[in-house]
């Protein structure tokens, strides 16, 4: 019996194994994301480092501005609320966490 026969036959089979199998997809998912993004940057070398889709609140200049605001003495709490960020993403950017190839 071929595996389309026996789907016709029970058509939750292929969710119940995808939902008993959710770690094994999400790795293979994972792992095709980071191989198309290994495939860019060998024909674009300038790509940056860190993957980014473009839905991502921060930026490069936007970071840099963070930064020169915290140190003109703008609370966390205030930057946070201005660029729609939580607190935490605030204050790994000023330790220096996050975003370390922005200088």
């Amino acid at each position: 019996m071929t595996a389309r026969r026996s789907y016709e036959k029970n058509p939750d089979a292929k969710r119940r194994y995808a939902k008993e199998n959710k770690e094994k997809f999400n790795a293979a998912k994972r792992e095709r994301t980071r191989r198309r993004y290994e495939e860019k940057r060998l024909t674009n070398p300038d790509l940056p480092i860190r993957f980014r889709n473009g839905t991502a609140k921060l930026n490069e200049p936007r970071v840099l501005l963070i930064r020169q605001r915290l140190a003109a003495g703008e609370s966390v709490a205030s930057l946070a609320h201005a660029f729609g960020v939580h607190v935490v993403t605030i204050y790994a950017i000023k330790k220096g966490e996050t975003w370390k190839d922005v200088i």
